[in-house]
């Protein structure tokens, strides 16, 4: 009995030895390092988020949109665009960063159930070209950002030409 015990004792610090001498490698060997290089593959833009290059591309998506009786939540009191019935008309204003095709699918996913979807953008409502109004928005991001004061030289000159 005690002389198996007496020879585990002997053989554990005799392992642990013979373990680090191995992972070191033997004193006259030199461990070659080789530099093993990683083909990673190339990236990729999912196949599911290809760009739409026409509306009919978006039609699927917009008249899911145009069916909907509930809202989407944010700024929506609630109420979806599946809400309106034939004969309706309903004005859209979309901003500067709408996307033309996107608005485009939405009034044909719309005309589709008989409503009339009138297309004001924001910045016709106030008297504005399209390209001014984004010239405010990056101006007022900015002044949000703390980048540019709103009492700028160059804003107050083209304040005092107007």
């Amino acid at each position: 009995m005690r002389f198996s015990h007496v020879k585990r004792l002997c053989l554990a610090p005799t392992a642990f030895v013979m373990v680090i001498i191995a992972s070191a490698g033997l004193p006259g060997q030199k461990k070659e390092m080789s530099a093993k290089t990683v083909a990673y593959p190339a990236p990729r833009w999912p196949s599911y988020l290809k760009r739409p290059k026409s509306v009919e591309e978006l039609l699927p998506h917009a008249r899911d949109l145009a069916r909907n009786k509930a809202g989407f939540g944010g700024n929506s009191p609630g109420l979806g665009l599946g809400l309106l019935e034939p004969g309706e008309e309903v004005m859209i204003v979309p901003d500067t960063t709408a996307e033309d095709l996107v608005v485009q699918a939405l009034a044909k996913a719309l005309g589709e159930r008989g409503v009339q979807a009138d297309i004001v953008p924001n910045y016709t409502l106030v008297g504005v070209s399209k390209e001014d109004a984004e010239q405010i928005r990056r101006e007022v991001l900015l002044d949000r950002a703390g980048i540019r004061s709103p009492r700028s030289p160059e804003r107050m000159a083209q304040a005092e030409k107007r």
